[in-house]
This record gives structure tokens, C-alpha cells and sequence, in this order.
């Protein structure tokens, strides 16, 4: 059990975090709004920031700042007529299926990414990419969420589960390491 200290000192963090992220949040977007390589790598940040805010509804905590970041930054991203623009331009981003599947979780969807992610989730090509375990697993997530049904995916194919010798972990590997677990402690 944590002592009032204690929860006063994780409140008092979290908040300096979300202040840190509102000071910030400017530098998510430019203005930018042909997909090209700058905007496509304007949604990292933004997944991750949607990733976070999942994790933290899922903890039951929201802040009102964070709902009304994540309006705006949809508003940005034009209702999700910007996602489906680079789906529909660039569908060999993976990642952008995980990136949306955080959103939908929170209720900022749209229905042709819904489609498109639907039925593209299923077909050969996804499902022929070599990726690595660490993305295979994220896909399986995404999936997973967007059709509200069980993740299927084998974990011994994860770094973690076959005892990697510590001295072949590369900052690469860390990277695989870190997702794995987050990924699978996240659901």
C-alpha cells in the first residue's frame, strides 16, 4: 500500500508530465497537409500519445487536459480523413493500423480507416510481411481492438521468452524487448 507521501509524489509527477506534454503539444503538427514523409512522421508522437492516454483510462485516470488534447489533435487529423488519406496513399505503414486502434479504443473513429483497416488487417499482403516480432505483436494488438476480440499471437516468438544472453542485447533489441512487454501487459 503506498503512503500519502507516496501517492502525493506520483500525483505531483503525473501532473508535471501532463504540463510538460500541454507546453509541448504545439510541436505535434505542422501545417502541413499532403501526405509526404514529414507528416507521416508527425504520428509517431501522436501515437504515442494516444497510446499513453489509453493506458491511462485503463488505470482510470484521465485528465480533462488529455480529452481535450486528443479533440483537438482529431480535429487536426481531420476527423480521421487525414489517416485514411495516407492508408489509402501509403497502406504499406503497418503502424498506422496501431496508431488508429488507440484511438478507436477511445472513440475517435472513422469509418472508411474502420473498413479499410477491416478488411487490409486480414488480407495476404499483412499477413506475407516479414516483420519483426515486436510489430507482428503490436498488429495482432491492433487487431485485436479493432474487432474486440481476444489477441492470438505466439509469445515464444517474443526476445524475452527465450532468455536472450545479456550481452547480445543491443539498443535494437532493447527496443523489441521493451514493446514485447509493453504491448503484452498493455491488453
Amino acid at each position: 500500500m503506498l503512503s500519502h507521501c507516496e501517492i502525493s509524489d506520483i500525483n505531483s509527477a503525473f501532473d508535471n508530465a501532463l504540463d510538460w506534454i500541454f507546453d509541448n503539444q504545439i510541436f505535434l503538427f505542422s501545417e502541413e497537409s499532403q501526405v509526404n514523409e514529414s507528416a507521416i512522421a508527425e504520428l509517431k508522437p501522436i501515437g504515442e500519445f494516444f497510446l499513453v492516454a489509453n493506458l491511462l483510462r485503463k488505470c482510470g485516470v484521465i485528465d480533462q487536459r488529455f480529452k481535450q488534447a486528443m479533440d483537438e489533435i482529431w480535429g487536426r487529423l481531420d476527423l480521421g480523413d487525414f489517416v485514411q488519406q495516407i492508408l489509402l496513399t501509403r497502406p504499406d505503414i503497418v503502424a498506422l493500423a496501431t496508431i488508429y486502434s488507440d484511438m478507436a479504443v477511445l472513440g475517435y473513429r472513422h469509418l472508411g480507416v474502420d473498413n479499410f483497416l477491416l478488411h487490409y488487417l486480414n488480407t495476404a499482403a499483412i499477413n506475407s510481411i516479414a516483420l519483426p516480432a515486436w510489430r507482428l505483436l503490436d498488429v495482432q494488438r491492433a487487431r485485436a481492438k479493432l474487432l474486440k476480440m481476444p489477441l492470438e499471437f505466439d509469445i515464444s516468438t517474443c526476445w524475452f521468452w527465450n532468455c536472450p544472453e545479456p550481452w547480445v542485447v543491443s539498443d535494437d533489441v532493447m527496443y523489441a524487448l521493451t514493446h514485447d512487454v509493453f504491448y503484452l501487459t498493455e491488453l
